[in-house]
């Protein structure tokens, strides 16, 4: 009966039901599982891309990085919450925080998917995690992919094109997070392929048991960041979309020519527990401007629940052909100060003043400047995307290393999109 709730929606009563029932059972996986997926590594970054339906998908991730998603959870989900006691993680995270969260079906299904994919990989045994007496369930990967709606990213992005680029369109990004550990160096390329529905197949940079993006780009070229923002109150009336899947729902259904107008109508589903910038950017053919900023809470108080923010927007002494992205409103709400956007405002403008291109190591260093090396603040990934060309140029942190500091891995769409062989169908084992 669970499974058959899982699968329509799944709004997180299943927590409140097992509290009121005991214990859940899950349907078994099943008898015979084709992994629709592969993993390489190219230039030394692993690649995974999965492709089938929803649960398929899931299924193939879980299985292909089940060792990873292991340490994650418990290196960096359980370990920096900073929640002292199972009873902490099982009563204020599983039971009350979670009951706020809505999942959409198709991302529910890939979830439940990651999770039986893993435990067909590591059986009942690997599923074990001593901290909370009991096997990983579903409702712990639900968790884990709504991570983000408990604690911020700072990050910041910019784009520019045209007089002020030497590369065409150039959007370069950088991923701050407040963690550490296995969240620094568990990161990955997952690539899902072969969407259905009109869903484009997509690119992102992420962690192993993530369904949902904090930077992508699609096969459109169409790309993808996500930055916080203050100033949205928590209300115990409403319903929460994850914000890690809408962005999911974003950049899957963003075509080129109206990539910025499909990305707003996926946001504009659902509130979120925090506020978001969307930072996106598109090839230079699909019209003007080629980037945007939809400023997203989901709040319909005053009107829709996403604002476009394009150069058209930019302030006095931010050039036209750019624009830039941190952690505040500055249309859908007065904008405040930021160091780093300051920074990137000055750096663009003097640029356009001496009449200089930015190139790809003028944006690598960009980055830098505004990069987080704190010990509990990180930068944890940096993106320089080229959107005309459909490439992207990106680092990686280690636990000491801040991403801009490290060397860059090129890779072209064509690559990653293109189709690997699929590994053999397997038995999976029954719980």
């Amino acid at each position: 009966m669970f499974s058959a709730r899982l699968r329509t929606t799944i709004r997180i009563p299943a927590i409140c039901l097992a509290v009121c029932l005991g214990p859940i059972s899950f349907a078994k996986v099943p008898a015979d599982v084709s992994v629709t997926g592969s993993r390489e590594t190219l230039r030394g970054v692993t690649v995974v891309r999965v492709w089938g339906s929803a649960y398929e998908r899931g299924f193939a991730q879980g299985y292909l990085t089940a060792e990873e998603i292991r340490t994650l959870l418990l290196d960096g989900m359980f370990n920096e919450t900073r929640l002292k006691s199972v009873e902490a993680y099982e009563t204020f995270v599983l039971r009350y925080l979670m009951s706020f969260m809505e999942i959409e079906p198709r991302y529910a299904d890939e979830i439940r998917g990651i999770h039986d994919g893993m435990l067909a990989r590591l059986g009942p045994d690997g599923m074990h995690v001593e901290w909370l007496g009991r096997k990983l369930s579903v409702e712990d990967f639900t968790v884990f992919n709504c991570f983000a709606d408990f604690f911020g990213l700072m990050c910041s992005t910019f784009t520019v094109w045209g007089d002020l680029s030497a590369e065409g369109v150039l959007t370069a990004r950088n991923l701050d997070y407040p963690l550490e550990g296995a969240l620094r160096t568990g990161q990955f390329i997952l690539v899902h392929l072969d969407q259905s529905d009109g869903r484009k197949s997509f690119v992102s940079i992420n962690w192993p048991g993530q369904v949902g993006c904090v930077t992508a780009m699609n096969a459109d070229g169409v790309t993808l960041s996500i930055h916080d923002t203050r100033g949205v109150l928590f209300d115990p009336a409403l319903k929460y979309r994850p914000r890690l899947l809408q962005m999911r729902s974003a950049i899957e259904t963003a075509s080129g020519p109206s990539a910025f107008e499909d990305a707003a109508r996926a946001l504009d589903t659902g509130p979120t527990i925090i506020g978001n910038n969307v930072h996106m950017s598109r090839p230079a053919r699909f019209g003007a401007p080629p980037a945007a900023v939809l400023e997203y809470d989901g709040r319909t108080t005053n009107g829709p629940g996403v604002t476009v923010r394009t150069s058209a927007d930019n302030s006095a002494g931010v050039p036209g052909s750019s624009l830039i992205c941190t952690n505040h409103y500055r249309s859908r709400g007065a904008a405040q100060a930021c160091h780093r956007y300051e920074i990137l405002q000055q750096s663009l403008h003097d640029r356009a003043k001496a009449k200089e291109k930015i190139d790809l190591a003028d944006a690598r260093s960009l980055m830098g400047r505004v990069a987080r090396r704190h010990e509990l603040l990180f930068t944890l990934h940096t993106v320089l995307f080229l959107p005309d060309r459909g490439e992207l140029e990106f680092s990686v942190c280690s636990r000491t290393v801040s991403a801009p500091d490290r060397e860059t891995t090129r890779f072209s769409l064509a690559e990653l999109l293109s189709r690997p062989v699929s590994i053999p169908r397997m038995p999976a084992p029954e719980r």
